[in-house]
C-alpha cells in the first residue's frame, strides 16, 4: 500500500518559514500603529457638580440638584488609549467662576481630571454649556393647619375642638422655594356626622399664595415629617343637677325645712359636655358644703364655683356657667342672743375624768322663727363637747362645741364656739366616779 504524501503544514521547513513571516507581519503592524493618533466621541459622560467647591462655600450656595446632565466629549489621542475610553474614565465639571449669587446659570464645561492623561486631550463638549441652578439652603418652621370638609355633629353631641400632632413642620430647601410656601395643611374628608372622637393620619400639603398645591420633590424640599395626626374631639352633652351638702346641723334640726323650703340655687343645673363614658354615669355635681352655723340674716348668700368632673380638661361648659349662688330666704326669721350655760361632755374616754373649765358661753347669736326665739330661755339650750372626735390623754384641750335647741324647730346657733377641757387620768377603781360615763 502506497504512503499518502505529507501536507505543507506537516513539513517542518514550511512551518518554520511561516512562523517567521507571521512574526514579521505582527511586528510591522505594531511599529506602524505605535504613534498613530485618533479622534473619538465618548458619549453620555455625566456632568459632576462639586457642592464643596470653595467658590460655592464662600457664597453659601448649593447646587439645586435636578436630573444628571450628560454631554458628549470629543477626545483626541493615541488610538491604543482613546479606543478603550468609557464615560467612567472622564470627569466633566462646570466652570463656577461666574457664579456670584442665587440664580440659574449657563456654565461652560471643563475637564475635572486632577491629573491629565498625556496620551489624549479633550477637544470639545457637546453641548458646550449646561444650565445649573444655585441657591442658599435654609430651614424654616411652618404651622400646620387643618381643613375639614363635610364636618357635621350628631344632635346631642358637640365638638370640643381639633388637635394636630405635630402642629409645626420644619422644612429644609432652597430659600427661593421656601418663599413660595404660603401655608401647610392637612385635609380631612368626612362622609357622615360624628358622634364620637375622630382621629386620622393625614399627609401634609404645601400651598402657595394662590392656593395651588406645591410639589415638594420638584422643589427639592425636605420635610421633617410628612404626616400629621388630626383629632376632632366630640363630646356628649348633658344637663347635670347641682347639689350642696349641709354640715353641722344641730341635734333635732329640721334640715329639710331649711334646705327645701328656704334654700335656692341661682341655677339648679348646668349643661356640660364630656366623654360619653363619663357623662352617662354622672347624676349630679356637688358644689361643696354649707355650714348651718354660718347662715345669718346679714349673711345668707354664698357663692360656689361649679367644678368640672375629672379630667377637667376633657369637659367644656356649654352654658358657660362657672359659678352659682346659694341663697337662703330668711323671711319670718329673727335673731337674738343668749348665754349658754348647759355645757355637757359626751363620749368621754374610759379611764379619764374630763372637765369643762368654762361655766358659760356668753352672748351666743341664735337665728330662728320669731315665736321660737320669744319662747326660748337659757334652759332650752344645750352645748355638747364630743370627745370621740379626737384622741384623748391627760392634758388640756380646746374643743369645739355643738349648740342645739332640742325640740324647738327651725332655730340654730350662729358661729363657731369652743371651750377648754381639762382631762385627768383616773386611778384604778375610780372609773365609776366619772359622771360623764
Amino acid at each position: 500500500m502506497k504512503k499518502k504524501p505529507a501536507g505543507l503544514f506537516e513539513k517542518k521547513q514550511f512551518l518554520m518559514a511561516f512562523s517567521l513571516a507571521a512574526a514579521a507581519v505582527c511586528w510591522l503592524i505594531v511599529v506602524m500603529t505605535q504613534g498613530t493618533t485618533t479622534t473619538e466621541i465618548i458619549r453620555r459622560v455625566p456632568v459632576r457638580v462639586d457642592a464643596q467647591s470653595e467658590i460655592l462655600l464662600d457664597l453659601g450656595l448649593h447646587p439645586i440638584e435636578t436630573e444628571t446632565q450628560y454631554v458628549d466629549v470629543e477626545v483626541n489621542g493615541l488610538s491604543t488609549v482613546v479606543g478603550l475610553l468609557t464615560p467612567d474614565d472622564l470627569t466633566v465639571v462646570p466652570r463656577l467662576n461666574s457664579v456670584t449669587e442665587p440664580a440659574t446659570y449657563d456654565l461652560s464645561l471643563m475637564s475635572g481630571n486632577q491629573t491629565p492623561n498625556p496620551d489624549y486631550v479633550i477637544r470639545s463638549f457637546s453641548p458646550s454649556t449646561v444650565k445649573l441652578r444655585f441657591d442658599r439652603i435654609e430651614r424654616r418652621s411652618f404651622n400646620v393647619e387643618e381643613r375639614i370638609n363635610g364636618l357635621a355633629i350628631v344632635s346631642g353631641y358637640t365638638e370640643k375642638g381639633t388637635e394636630i400632632t405635630p402642629d409645626v413642620v420644619n422644612i429644609e430647601g432652597p430659600a427661593a422655594e421656601l418663599d413660595r410656601i404660603s401655608r401647610c395643611e392637612i385635609v380631612a374628608e368626612l362622609t357622615s356626622p360624628l358622634d364620637r372622637t375622630y382621629a386620622a393620619d393625614c399627609p401634609i400639603i404645601l400651598y402657595d399664595e394662590n392656593g395651588d398645591a406645591l410639589d415638594t420633590e420638584a422643589m427639592h424640599l425636605s420635610l421633617d415629617v410628612t404626616d400629621a395626626r388630626l383629632v376632632i374631639q366630640v363630646l356628649k352633652r348633658a344637663e347635670i343637677p347641682l347639689t350642696v351638702d349641709y354640715i353641722t346641723p344641730p341635734v333635732g334640726f329640721p334640715l329639710r325645712e331649711l334646705r327645701d323650703a328656704r334654700a335656692s340655687l341661682s341655677q339648679d343645673a348646668v349643661v356640660i359636655a364630656g366623654p360619653e363614658e363619663i357623662i352617662d354615669g354622672m347624676q349630679q355635681i356637688n358644689l361643696g358644703y354649707i355650714d348651718v352655723r354660718d347662715i345669718t340674716p346679714d349673711s345668707n348668700v354664698f357663692q360656689y364655683e361649679v367644678p368640672l368632673p375629672p379630667p377637667a380638661d376633657q369637659f367644656i361648659r356649654i352654658d358657660n356657667v362657672s359659678s352659682v349662688a346659694l341663697t337662703f330666704d330668711l323671711a319670718g326669721l329673727e335673731s337674738a342672743r343668749f348665754n349658754v350655760t348647759d355645757l355637757r361632755i359626751v363620749n368621754a374616754p374610759i379611764g379619764y375624768d374630763p372637765q369643762i373649765l368654762a361655766r358659760t358661753i356668753p352672748n351666743v347669736l341664735f337665728v330662728g322663727r320669731t315665736e321660737i326665739l320669744e319662747s326660748m330661755t337659757t334652759e332650752s339650750i344645750i352645748a355638747e363637747v364630743d370627745l370621740s372626735e379626737r384622741d384623748i390623754v391627760s392634758g388640756s384641750y380646746t374643743c369645739p362645741v355643738k349648740i342645739s335647741v332640742p325640740g324647738r324647730g327651725l332655730v340654730w346657733a350662729v358661729g363657731h364656739h369652743t371651750v377648754t377641757v381639762e382631762v385627768t387620768a383616773l386611778e384604778s377603781g375610780d372609773e365609776s366616779e366619772n359622771p360623764a360615763l
